[in-house]
């Protein structure tokens, strides 16, 4: 066996050793820089995740205290005449109790305002009925007289669509109507509070009833005639040419107030002057026949289906009318004219309604020769 050269073996493992030691200072200046980037990605993720944390705290607190913050204060209209009362010589309907009523500040309304409350009133006194009126359980209402008008919208209304063509439609008979949409209160007393169905539950009873399906509605019209000893009819929801009729009140602008979304923020709760939920009712102005919120605040339920203008037959078996737009729409979506439907099972913090009353109680009521739409 050859002997091992102790120089050889010497030389050999010193430039072996200097070899590794290079190796390992280069794996170990690569695992620092490894670490450092590491650390440098782990603590970018963590201010993203405190950014977005932030932000969404952030949202949460706007949130939070929009919904605790106090609506604007809409400015109180000035004292109106109040309307003569009937008294013993009011022929009041079964239920019905005559309130004092007053004449709308024409200040702000469209015209043809004046003529429509004029109207209402001459009718009232010519039938002996009280202009308004309040049930059982509370529920107020405005006479609406019969007479005719033009439904829909010309086509050069803004934001006007193709299911709203102008023509003439008839109110053959007076009704009373609610002066508001159906209050959280008035709904717990007809349908117990257990029922009260409204995501808004919390805002008070001032506030309307939503979350409601039309068959919902319905159902409340028929209680209300069990509650008040009437035939079943007596109460229900609005056709659809009722509410337009009762919401344009003598007008034929977008608005009872005339075309302008500034001034309707005087009379409704929509995008443009209250996107944070629901309103009390009555807090805005009301049109010239004394009914508060026809544009904005909820979506009302009416009693007929969905049909065309042009051709009086319904093109939708399934859907119902809903009118006045709501607090979540724009102006354009608000307009007397506008329509829309949904199923009958619908809901929605959007959705709620106001109820009629028939006269069908009353005999002998006279006639009303209409003015010239």
């Amino acid at each position: 066996m050859a002997k091992l050269d102790p120089d050889k073996f010497r030389r050999l493992s010193a430039r072996d050793l200097a070899d590794i030691e290079q190796r390992f200072a280069h794996r170990q200046t690569r695992a620092v820089a490894e670490g450092a980037a590491q650390s440098r990605a782990r603590r970018r993720v963590v201010r993203r995740i405190l950014c977005w944390f932030a932000v969404l705290l952030a949202v949460a607190c706007y949130i939070s205290a929009t919904r605790r913050r106090p609506l604007p204060k809409t400015p109180t209209p000035p004292p109106t005449e109040p309307i003569a009362m009937l008294g013993d010589a009011a022929r009041r309907p079964a239920g019905l109790t005559e309130m004092q009523a007053r004449l709308a500040d024409f200040e702000f309304l469209a015209a043809g305002s004046q003529l429509a409350a004029d109207t209402q009133i001459d009718y009232a006194r010519r039938n002996l009925l009280p202009v308004e009126v309040a049930n059982t359980v509370g529920i107020k209402m405005r006479l609406i007289p019969p007479g005719t008008f033009l439904m829909g919208s010309p086509e050069s209304e803004t934001g006007r669509s193709i299911d709203e063509p102008v023509h003439v439609r008839a109110i053959q008979a007076p009704i009373y109507m609610g002066t508001t949409e159906i209050t959280q209160g008035q709904w717990n007393a007809v349908m117990t509070p257990q029922t009260n169905p409204s995501w808004y539950k919390s805002s008070g009873t001032a506030y309307p009833v939503e979350e409601v399906t039309w068959d919902m509605c319905v159902e409340f019209c028929e209680q209300l005639c069990k509650v008040e000893g009437l035939p079943a009819g007596t109460y229900r929801l609005p056709d659809e040419h009722e509410w337009e009729y009762a919401c344009r009140a003598g007008t034929q602008t977008r608005f009872c107030c005339g075309d302008s979304w500034r001034t309707l923020r005087r009379f409704a709760d929509f995008k443009e002057s209250n996107a944070r939920g629901t309103s009390a009712v009555g807090r805005r102005r009301p049109n010239a026949w004394g009914l508060h919120d026809m544009h904005g605040n909820v979506w009302e339920w009416c009693g007929d289906r969905f049909y065309e203008y042009q051709r009086p037959t319904v093109i939708d078996r399934q859907k119902r009318s809903i009118r006045g737009g709501h607090w979540h729409l724009t102006a354009n979506d608000c307009r007397a004219a506008s329509r829309y439907r949904l199923p009958p099972d619908s809901h929605g913090n959007v959705c709620g309604f106001r109820i009629v009353r028939e006269l069908a109680d009353v005999d002998n009521l006279e006639g009303l020769a209409a003015p010239e739409p």
